[in-house]
């Protein structure tokens, strides 16, 4: 070998440590099954100090679940990422998307939660979601919604969905709230259903109330077909999503993406104000090759010491994690990561900021009533070859009446024309004044009282089912009971 190609490898080999400086201080802890978080010390090529927190979640694991949430007061309101977590019972989550932080808190990009449209903005940022199977998936594209006039076959795009007015056509939901709060400059329709179709009620200049049924269109400016609508015409607002994710559940729009198929990206800063891509706090999202979801906060700006990061930096340092593709969420002062029941970064001014919406895990035995998930502040637990639900929450999902006597330590669960009750400290219950044998002895955990899941199909009469495969519990009002 040359003197030449070995000084070339040697010059290689130390831009690649410089790209990818190793962690010099490094703590890891396992906070549930299939969920850890770590803490790393490191010095980035300029010889700065960075502090890095990661929670790596396993999605292969069935008892993990990624979730999205806004702010509990609703769209347009804000509260502590801790708050957040505590309120979904969660594991870990991180700070979510861009929102306005000058009047109503509303998210800057499109964000979807439960299949529905919460917000759209104007713009294609990166974004990440996930399937109605929990796929998660992280791009870049926004959903495309288009009015339709029956009369005329007429369209025009909505351009934005619950946000504030502006020139062209906004739509309101009751996400939004009662109201437009729009300017006398803006001509609104209200729209109800009417026989399976959407019809336009009344017409208003600026704030009109939006229908708890329904919603609003509203605009400014000329908006050609829009001027031809009158209350009573038939309308149809329909959005449109690319090939592949046409069965959206959650979704959160934010960038700038960093790594896609493997490959660090060029952050494209167009929509970005020029400060954001300075040394600063960072918070990113990421997912691996093998189904593991990446929450990642940098530091910056406070007494730690860390230096923070640009955008570049953020992009290897997310390869480097192992994302497969990855993109960045509100950074700055926003900047939150909550793992172990504590935030563990260090936020940028002395205190959580509070936010618009975050990504959570949660990591519970998934409880099933009817079709819909069942979220508990003590979560199930498998006790020899037993599930076990918390009662109270359990009981009053499916309509019932419980009650708590302190003195005789007897539980008393009410429904129709049934009565259940039993004590903590017996295997034994009262159906109706009969008694009833637990598999195994109730559970005290954290202040609740959990009790056998079969039991809930003898005291109530729902049919209840254990995949043991997926580890699912699923309650049902109707149906065969479980062999």
């Amino acid at each position: 070998m040359s003197f030449k190609v070995f000084r070339k490898i040697v010059l290689m080999l130390m831009v690649m440590v410089m790209a990818f400086p190793a962690p010099c201080l490094a703590e890891s802890v396992q906070l549930d099954r299939g969920v850890t978080y770590t803490s790393m010390v490191r010095e980035d090529s300029q010889g700065r100090s960075i502090v890095v927190n990661v929670v790596r979640a396993d999605l292969s694991d069935t008892r993990v679940e990624p979730r999205l949430v806004m702010a509990q007061g609703g769209l347009g309101t804000t509260q502590a990422l801790s708050g957040m977590a505590k309120d979904n019972m969660a594991v870990a989550g991180i700070n979510g998307g861009f929102f306005v932080m000058s009047k109503r808190a509303i998210p800057t990009d499109t964000f979807i939660l439960e299949g529905r449209i919460v917000s759209k903005g104007v713009k294609d940022p990166a974004a990440f979601g996930l399937l109605a199977d929990d796929t998660p998936f992280i791009d870049i594209f926004t959903p495309y919604t288009v009015l339709t006039i029956a009369k005329s076959f007429a369209q025009s795009n909505i351009e934005a969905i619950n946000h504030e007015t502006g020139i062209g056509l906004i739509l309101y939901t009751p996400d939004y709230g009662t109201e437009t709060g729009t300017p006398p400059t803006s001509v609104e329709f209200t729209v109800r259903p009417e026989n399976g179709k959407d019809v336009i009620q009344e017409v208003y200049y600026g704030n009109a109330p939006i229908p708890e049924d329904g919603y609003v269109l509203s605009y400014q400016g000329t908006s050609g077909n829009i001027a031809e609508l009158a209350v009573g015409d038939e309308i149809s607002v329909t959005t449109y999503y690319p090939s592949g994710y046409e069965n959206i559940k959650a979704m959160l729009g934010c960038g700038p993406l960093l790594v896609r198929n493997g490959q660090v990206q060029k952050p494209d800063l167009t929509n970005l104000q020029p400060n954001l891509n300075q040394l600063q706090p960072r918070s990113a999202i990421g997912v691996t090759a093998d189904n593991h979801l990446l929450l990642v906060t940098v530091d910056g700006r406070n007494a730690s010491g860390s230096a923070g990061m640009r955008f570049e930096a953020l992009a290897d340092l997310m390869k480097e994690l192992g994302a497969r593709d990855a993109m960045a969420l509100d950074g700055g002062g926003s900047t939150t990561l909550y793992a172990g029941e504590k935030v563990v970064n260090t936020p940028s001014g002395g205190s959580e900021r509070k936010v618009a919406n975050a990504i959570l895990i949660i990591s519970q035995i998934p409880v099933y009533i009817d079709g819909e998930r069942l979220y508990f502040e003590v979560p199930p637990i498998n006790q020899e070859g037993r599930v076990l639900v918390p009662m109270r929450g359990l009981f009053e999902s499916l309509g019932a009446e419980v009650d708590w006597d302190n003195d005789t330590r007897l539980i008393t669960a009410v429904k129709g024309s049934t009565t259940v009750e039993l004590s903590p400290d017996s295997n034994r219950a009262l159906v109706n004044g009969e008694e009833v044998r637990l598999d195994v002895k109730p559970v005290i955990k954290e202040g609740r009282t959990l009790v056998p899941l079969r039991f809930v199909s003898t005291a109530l009469g729902a049919d209840v089912a254990w995949d043991g495969v997926k580890e699912t519990v699923t309650i049902t009002t109707t149906g065969s009971v479980m062999p």
